[in-house]
This record gives C-alpha cells, sequence and structure tokens, in this order.
C-alpha cells in the first residue's frame, strides 16, 4: 500500500496478448470496484492489444483502484510490433510515471497535452477542454490558437468538440475546406490555418465530459493509427480529471460535515438538546423549506456570529 499522499502506479504491458474484452474493464473487474468504467472506444466487445496502469492509494479501497488503460490497437492494421506500436507503448509508459509526481491537475494535463503532439503525428497543437454550463473552457493548450477554436465552434453551435462529446466517441476530420459536417465552423478554422482535426471525448462521471483535442495545420494530417492513440491519451485524461473531481467531492464532503458540526453545537448550546436532537432540528428545517442541510447549517453558524 502506497503512502498517504502518494500513489503507487503499475504498468502492464500486454502487447502481443489477445484480450476478450476492452482492458480497461478488465482491470475496474479485477479491482473489484465498480465506481468507474472507462470504455474504449466500442466498448468492451472489441478486442485488441495494449497496456494498462492502476493506482493503489489509501484513498481508495484496500484492494486497489483502476486508475488507467493506456489503451489498446484493436485494429489489424494499427500498431501492434515494431517500432511505432514499442515506441507509442514506451511513449505512454513514461508519462504515466512522470504524471505521478505532478503537482496538480492543470500540470498533469500540460504534460499530457504535450506529449500528444510527440506521439501523433501531424498534430501541431493540441488541447483539453470541459463543457461547463453548456459552454467550452480550455483546461490546457499548447497554443492560444485553440481559445479562438473553442469560441468558433460555440459561437457555430457545432464542431469537432462539441460532436465528440454528444456521439461520445472520437470525431476525426482530414479536410475541413471539403467537411460538410460543421459549415459554420471550418471556415473559422481554415482562416486560423487549421484543415485537419481529432476529437477524443474523455467521459468524467456521468455526464460530466471533456475532449482531447488535436489540430492539424495540412490536411490529412492524421493517420490510421492516431485515433487509437488518442483513445490512449484521452483515458489518463479521464482519470486524472476524475481522481481531482473526487478530492472535490471529498474536500466539499468535509466541509460541509464540519459547517454541520459547528451548527449543531451552536444549537445544542442555545437550546440545551443533545447532538441527536440539534441534528433532526437541522434536517426538520431543511424539509420544511426544501433547503439543502448544508446550507442550513451555514445559515445557522452565520446568524449565531453576527
Amino acid at each position: 500500500m502506497a503512502p498517504r499522499g502518494r500513489r503507487r502506479f503499475r504498468f502492464i504491458d500486454l502487447l502481443g496478448r489477445r484480450l476478450n474484452s476492452n482492458p480497461v474493464g478488465i482491470v475496474v473487474r479485477q479491482s473489484r470496484n465498480t465506481r468507474r468504467e472507462i470504455r474504449g472506444r466500442n466498448g468492451y466487445n472489441e478486442t485488441g492489444y495494449g497496456a494498462m496502469v492502476w493506482d493503489e492509494s489509501r484513498r481508495f479501497p484496500r484492494n486497489g483502484f483502476a486508475v488507467v488503460a493506456v489503451g489498446h490497437f484493436a485494429d489489424p492494421g494499427q500498431p501492434r510490433h515494431g517500432r511505432r506500436g514499442k515506441a507509442v507503448q514506451s511513449t505512454i509508459a513514461k508519462l504515466a510515471s512522470a504524471m505521478v509526481g505532478t503537482a496538480g491537475v492543470e500540470d498533469a494535463l500540460s504534460k499530457l497535452t504535450g506529449a500528444s503532439l510527440a506521439l501523433i503525428p501531424g498534430a501541431d497543437c493540441a488541447k483539453i477542454s470541459i463543457i461547463e454550463d453548456g459552454h467550452l473552457r480550455s483546461i490546457t493548450a499548447t497554443s492560444q490558437l485553440t481559445s479562438s477554436l473553442d469560441s468558433a465552434q460555440q459561437a457555430a453551435g457545432h464542431g469537432p468538440c462539441l460532436e465528440a462529446i454528444t456521439a461520445k466517441k472520437a470525431t476525426c476530420c482530414n479536410d475541413l475546406r471539403t467537411d460538410t459536417r460543421w459549415p459554420r465552423f471550418a471556415p473559422s478554422a481554415t482562416t486560423a490555418g487549421v484543415h485537419s482535426v481529432l476529437s477524443s471525448p474523455i467521459g468524467i462521471s456521468g455526464d460530466n465530459w471533456a475532449t482531447l483535442t488535436l489540430f492539424g495545420f495540412r490536411a490529412e494530417a492524421f493517420g490510421p493509427d492516431c485515433e487509437a492513440v488518442g483513445a490512449m491519451l484521452a483515458n489518463h485524461a479521464a482519470i486524472v480529471l476524475m481522481q481531482d473531481e473526487q478530492e472535490r467531492q471529498f474536500k466539499a464532503a468535509l466541509a460541509t460535515r464540519d459547517v454541520i458540526g459547528q451548527a449543531k453545537g451552536m444549537i445544542m448550546e442555545r437550546f440545551g438538546v443533545d447532538a441527536a436532537r440539534a441534528f433532526a432540528m437541522l434536517r426538520a428545517i431543511s424539509q420544511k423549506t426544501n433547503t439543502p442541510l448544508r446550507e442550513v447549517a451555514s445559515r445557522v453558524v452565520h446568524c449565531a456570529k453576527q
């Protein structure tokens, strides 16, 4: 078990081993943790090759937590052996190790977008964007150009990032001058010098999605294996974002517990009741006013301090 606050990564190279289901699903099932399932490009029925990484931490169940399947090459024409396939596996393994010591989510994702340019020939800039309140927000990017492309998609109401999130599958275009899918977005992209785009969806939790998007300045920038490599990197990004979300939820839960504890103490002192009765009073107010318990407790604490 890893020391508190640190993660121990284990790398399993599955290159050359035939799988009967998505390798991510395998790790999730092996860890006996069903809170998170990361699907491959075509779900669990796909067979293929790949590599995976998982994490063990005191914050997760004792049997370990499946953090990421680095990905897999499923199609016969995609790199499994040879220099290209081995280079991809090696680079992604190094990326996994480098991400262990990152200072935070933005640092980790910055390393990932930088690595994507090295792993995917033809990619000239990359970004990771998340949907917040119906709008695309860039978390990290290798070029300021990507911000204008996000704005163009938002204004047009369509584009590769939005389509990848809606369809929950990779979206690729190798010539925006002739592709007819995004008639309002494409002119903005080509004017900026972008002619190819590959956007891979990043599932975080429920309806919370992001995308890893690569842009190429020339047409036909992305070869046949680029989508698979993009899916690998998207899996990494999904776990980084998922862990960040879990940490924020954990901190919020602690803050909620603290403020409820303060409110209970104030009610106990004010009305001379025990802890159970004080909590029941808070809960009754919450139910009667249809107000979240944490907000009720915050109001009690705020009023008591006036």
